[in-house]
């Protein structure tokens, strides 16, 4: 039997997914997710830009308010998975609370889900202590979804 032409069985194109790379269509690779100890709110967006010398500028993509963390600041920093940190106890907390609060406004891109679970499966969990750190309380715990495998190291 002769072959198909193309035209009559064209080619099967696989998506290839890569877990090095989570953003969403159209997102900038330095929008990052971020859950601060301080806030009730859940994860919320940012723009991150990194400076060797003014550190972590986090500029909110919501009502939530711009900050600066320096590196001089930072207590420790690391890799955490995805599936470590919806085991952590303090991830039932943040469901519990973000579910709870009706007064939170939900906007068509970043939902109650999105607070709850970032959408960006690359964790980073950050210990920081500055009084003098602007927009930010001393004692500090902040977990950072990120797009890129990359961002995360």
């Amino acid at each position: 039997l002769p072959a198909l032409p193309e035209t009559v069985a064209p080619k099967i194109q696989r998506r290839i997914f890569s877990r090095s790379c989570c953003g969403r269509p159209g997102e900038p690779l330095n929008k990052v997710c971020l859950l601060v100890s301080s806030d009730l709110e859940g994860f919320l967006p940012y723009k991150l830009i990194i400076s060797e010398d003014k550190g972590f500028n986090f500029t909110s993509l919501s009502p939530a308010p711009d900050f600066l963390l320096e590196p001089a600041h930072l207590i420790k920093v690391q890799r955490i998975t995805f599936e470590a940190w919806e085991g952590d106890r303090s991830f039932g907390l943040l469901c519990r609370t973000v579910e709870a609060r009706r007064d939170l406004s939900v906007a068509p891109d970043w939902t109650i889900e999105d607070r709850i679970r970032p959408p960006y499966i690359h964790l980073v969990h950050i210990v920081a202590m500055d009084s003098e750190s602007k927009g930010l309380p001393p004692d500090l715990t902040i977990l950072v979804g990120v797009q890129t495998e990359a961002l995360a190291e």
